[in-house]
């Protein structure tokens, strides 16, 4: 509760001390404290959103994604093939729902996952062809999970 107090007032400070719960011994208290970075921190937190989330805190993926600048994104992207694409997916729908991401970022994310070209790949990307707004990317989301074959 003292967790979403602080991401929720913002008191002053309220960074420093979501980072410092982000090694909590409690996991619900870092899941909290890395939801709370990703509205109440700026891009300072990034390497501390990175470093739990190496650390197995896949709670910190959605909040990468709504702090990341571009070389964020590519961070993120990073991920794939070494950790599940359920733990990165979050921070990815961040980063293609933003309006202040440029469409080059969202289309090289969209193209990194195509790489991958796996069948989990192919269903994430129709899903998110249907979940984003009408226009270029979601037409190279639903373009690229038709270019996924089966297998």
């Amino acid at each position: 509760a003292a967790t979403e107090a602080i991401g929720s007032c913002r008191p002053r400070g309220a960074a420093a001390s979501l980072v410092t719960l982000l090694s909590d011994g409690d996991p619900q208290v870092r899941a909290t404290a890395a939801i709370a970075l990703g509205t109440a921190g700026t891009t300072a937190q990034l390497d501390d959103l990175f470093l739990a989330f190496d650390r197995g805190l896949n709670e910190a993926s959605p909040a990468i994604g709504q702090l990341a600048d571009a070389a964020g994104a590519d961070r993120l992207l990073a991920y794939l093939g070494r950790k599940p694409l359920d733990a990165i997916t979050p921070g990815l729908d961040e980063i293609l729902a933003r309006t202040d991401i440029a469409a080059r970022v969202k289309l090289r994310v969209l193209g990194k996952l195509e790489e991958l070209a796996t069948p989990e790949v192919r269903t994430y990307l129709e899903n998110l062809a249907e979940a984003l707004p009408a226009g270029a990317i979601q037409n190279e989301a639903r373009a690229a999970a038709g270019r996924i074959t089966g297998g």
